[in-house]
């Protein structure tokens, strides 16, 4: 009965997703799919990056596969909507995050709760609204920040360097990730050897997915260069992410003004390197080689605060990158019950930061809110920010006492 309850939510989110996939889509992102897409079912992936384009090579072997799926269809004249055909990644990763909460939460709570948190995590307007409406893909590369963490945990080995170069090479933010992964593999007391295959692995699925891609003889100043244009495109305070930048509309501020002698782009990398340090100081002392419910907690608490504070902090920051960081709140949520409070909230700020973006993109840079809503908008997810990060900092308690779990 309690599969079968888990496959009607599974189900049902996907009918409903379907259902509103032709609605909601930027046009300008939709656009870059189909464009991509096609050029790479048209030319050698060689050439692809001879005309502009700011993503890795990760996403761009499954455009391919989406291109070479519209063109079967083409073959027997047929016609597959294109809404449904590249939204459907997305929605996919959606699907598999549903069944992952599920799985977490039924191994420690009771049955009716884990069908909830399934629930929670099927119809987030938060989680839908990226994937199926704006048609953006942010919770693939969460999806495998994930499952890395989740392989690792479980000493799989080859799944774990497999999983991590492909987050990495969806996404550049990915990196912030890697610091978690070293202190986890010490703390796990991985082998030696499991080490070294784990990064054989990696580097050969990594180093491997760029090399089609290139026709330069070395393939590390490749890798950079395409990094190097994903993160320096736009080179503002805020790209209309409600945060520390947004309040007082000092986004969209070149972010090489300076402040005290100091470009405001490494103003933020400073403030938020710090945060950072003070994150994994804390999570060190509090990460235990022990219970799972407690590494699972722990681990994903501490994630959802440092990609806060990346999308809090830092410059260059778009308003989808607050998903990352609410996806791994919401699965601390289901042993700290009291964290689904400031869910709600992340939610509701992201639902109203992409709604902003989207008609401001859409009708000709149109301001739906006013200066002061922007403002405390902005203010209300710095104060989430602080709110968590002080839980993190005065967490002293046996794992086994814990009350909310």
């Amino acid at each position: 009965m309690e599969q079968l309850l888990l496959l009607l939510i599974i189900f049902s989110s996907f009918i409903f997703r379907i259902l509103l996939t032709p609605y909601g889509s930027l046009p300008i992102d939709f656009n870059d799919w189909v464009g991509w897409s096609d050029r790479l079912v048209m030319l050698p992936f060689s050439q692809f990056y001879k005309a502009w384009s700011d993503y890795l090579p990760g996403y761009l072997y499954v455009l391919w596969i989406l291109g070479q799926i519209k063109l079967l269809f083409h073959s027997f004249g047929l016609k597959i909507p294109l809404e449904i055909l590249y939204k459907f990644p997305a929605i996919l990763a959606d699907l598999i995050l549903v069944f992952i909460a599920y799985k977490i939460s039924k191994k420690y709570l009771n049955q009716k709760t884990a069908l909830l948190i399934a629930v929670l995590f099927a119809f987030n307007p938060a989680i839908f609204s990226n994937s199926t409406l704006w048609g953006q893909i942010d919770v693939l590369n969460t999806l495998f920040y994930i499952l890395t963490f989740l392989f690792l945990i479980q000493k799989r080995i080859l799944l774990t360097g497999l999983s991590l170069a492909i987050a990495l090479l969806i996404k550049p933010q990915g990196v912030i990730i890697l610091p978690f992964i070293l202190i986890l593999v010490f703390k796990e007391k991985w082998h030696i050897t499991t080490i070294l295959k784990s990064t054989v692995v990696f580097l050969l699925v990594y180093i491997g997915a760029f090399i089609p891609f290139t026709n330069k003889s070395n393939i590390l100043s490749f890798i950079f260069e395409r990094y190097s244009i994903g993160l320096n495109q736009y080179q503002y305070t805020s790209v209309n992410a409600f945060n520390f930048w947004a309040i007082g509309q000092r986004w969209w501020m070149p972010d090489s003004q300076l402040w005290l002698n100091i470009s405001l782009h490494y103003w933020g990398i400073g403030v938020f390197a710090i945060i950072f340090i003070l994150i994994m100081w804390k999570f060190l002392k509090i990460y235990r080689a022990s219970a799972i419910k407690q590494k699972l907690l722990v681990l994903n608490f501490s994630l959802a605060i440092v990609f806060l504070g990346s999308f809090i902090f830092l410059t260059r920051v778009h308003e989808r990158l607050l998903l990352t960081p609410l996806i791994f709140l919401m699965i601390a949520a289901i042993f700290k019950r009291e964290l689904w409070i400031f869910v709600g909230i992340l939610s509701v700020t992201y639902l109203a930061n992409l709604y902003f973006s989207f008609v401001w993109v859409t009708q000709n840079f149109r301001n739906i809110f006013s200066t002061d809503t922007i403002n405390i908008i902005s203010f209300l997810n710095f104060l989430v920010f602080v709110a968590l990060l002080v839980i993190l900092l005065k967490w002293r308690y046996d794992f086994d006492e814990e009350k909310n779990s």
